[in-house]
């Protein structure tokens, strides 16, 4: 299986347990949001707020963005919106290569 592959499988926990590590700590909501990015690969606010439960965008919106600025989801996109029908933001989890082969080196994996 090719490195590249595997990054894109990479299961939440591992991501949590790698993050967990650094100077941060997220919160419920945010594990919730990263563990429904992930699973969905990419996410609009409104899709994550609604995987959730949730009925108010403003229920997720901060958790979104405290990750995108610990750098751990980056907006990859545009679409438009089956609901407002406005131009809103994709998000998904960013790839860092340098991160991604440490969290294989650590799960005892080879990163090529």
């Amino acid at each position: 299986m090719k490195a590249e592959s595997r990054r894109q499988r990479m299961h939440v926990n591992s991501l949590l347990a790698y993050f967990e590590g650094q100077e941060h700590w997220f919160g419920k909501r945010e594990k919730a949001v990263l563990t429904v990015v992930s699973r969905m690969g990419k996410a609009t606010d409104r899709a994550v707020m609604m995987s959730l439960g949730y009925v108010d965008m403003n229920t997720v919106r901060p958790a979104i963005t405290v990750l995108k600025d610990d750098g751990v989801l980056e907006e990859v996109g545009d679409v438009e919106c089956p609901v407002t029908h406005k131009q809103v933001r994709l998000v998904a989890i960013k790839r860092d290569p340098r991160k991604a082969q440490r969290l294989f080196e650590f799960a005892g994996e080879e990163a090529t």
